[in-house]
């Protein structure tokens, strides 16, 4: 369980992996402020524009919960910005609006300022809809530009008519994911967005399908490892859509997906020790549920070397690690 605790004034904090039902105990600290203001082109100020914090936290962090660890303003009739409650260490300060591209400035201390320009740039505008045409209020929105899935946007909700905005995009062609806790995610690809332009889309919800199955070793003892999508319909994946089709095993190697779009995948599963393997599945949209039955992971290839000083001495207790690109979590060190 994912816990972010947050007070006015006080730097928040994150705890992962929290189990149900455990007692924490939680200090926070008085927080620090960042300033500055939002400008355009022409050098003049910007009011009402969206400026966030995030910590620079060195590790990759979920597009969904980055949001969560934002603190977030908008500027004033001078363009200025203060932002409250900023914790110890670097910072990215972010700045969106309407009809304007983003702007983003990293490695920003605690106490410092900012000035961040606003060139003009394009938007999305649209519609979440459930299985029977209806507005979806409350589902989550966020769009990452194609192919590579690198730049994403703020991510928004919907009001009760179901309607959303994304500001601050560069022109290109975007992947829109929806979300919504009663639903499976929903998706629409290749939407162009023009420099100082509006993009309309209307994004359907369907039930979605469970996806069961279990890992195990030549052995067909259960392994600890995880499961993710990682293709639908021949394509790369999104990331806004890989972090939410993914699950972990149990001790006993049973791993359950739920609220999965129909479409033809490739799954990706893996363990420590072993090697990868991809598992194509077709998902219907009346399946309820789909089980893949047992996924046999043979033992990977062992990796060995020596470590050396440049004048060629050995080096002893150096650390050595690999590093995986996960879809779903962008590289992870084993």
């Amino acid at each position: 369980m994912y816990v972010r605790v947050t007070a006015k004034g006080l730097a928040g904090r994150t705890f992962e992996k929290v189990q149900p039902g455990s007692l924490l105990a939680v200090t926070l600290d008085r927080g620090r402020t960042i300033e500055g203001f939002v400008r355009d082109v022409a050098g003049q100020p910007l009011a009402r524009v969206r400026v966030s914090a995030s910590p620079e936290l060195g590790v990759p962090v979920s597009g969904w919960q980055a949001e969560k660890e934002s603190i977030q303003a908008k500027t004033d009739v001078r363009g200025h910005f203060r932002l409250d409650g900023i914790g110890a260490g670097l910072h990215s300060v972010s700045a969106t609006a309407r009809g304007f591209g983003s702007a983003r400035k990293g490695d920003v201390r605690p106490g410092g300022s900012v000035t961040l320009i606003l060139r003009p740039g394009g938007w999305l505008a649209g519609v979440v809809d459930d299985p029977q045409g209806h507005p979806v209020q409350g589902a989550l929105v966020r769009a990452e530009m194609e192919p590579r899935f690198m730049g994403g946007s703020t991510v928004e909700t919907t009001d009760a008519q179901g309607r959303f905005e994304l500001p601050g995009l560069d022109p290109g062609k975007y992947t829109v994911v929806a979300r919504h806790a009663d639903f499976a995610p929903g998706v629409a690809s290749g939407i162009t967005v023009d420099a100082e332009g509006r993009a309309d889309v209307t994004i359907p919800l369907a039930r979605g399908i469970a996806v069961t199955g279990r890992l195990v070793d030549t052995e067909e003892q259960p392994l600890a490892g995880s499961v993710a999508a990682q293709e639908v319909e021949g394509q790369p994946i999104a990331r806004s859509l890989a972090e939410l089709l993914r699950a972990d095993t149990g001790a006993d190697g049973h791993f359950r997906i739920d609220r999965v779009p129909p479409g033809s995948y490739v799954l990706g599963a893996r363990a420590r020790g072993h090697s990868g393997r991809r598992i194509e599945a077709e998902l219907g949209a009346r399946q309820a549920l789909i089980d893949l039955g047992d996924i046999t992971l043979e033992r990977g290839l062992a990796i060995s070397g020596r470590v050396l000083t440049s004048a060629g001495t050995p080096v002893a207790d150096a650390q050595i690690a690999t590093r995986v690109f996960d879809l779903m979590r962008g590289s992870s060190l084993s």
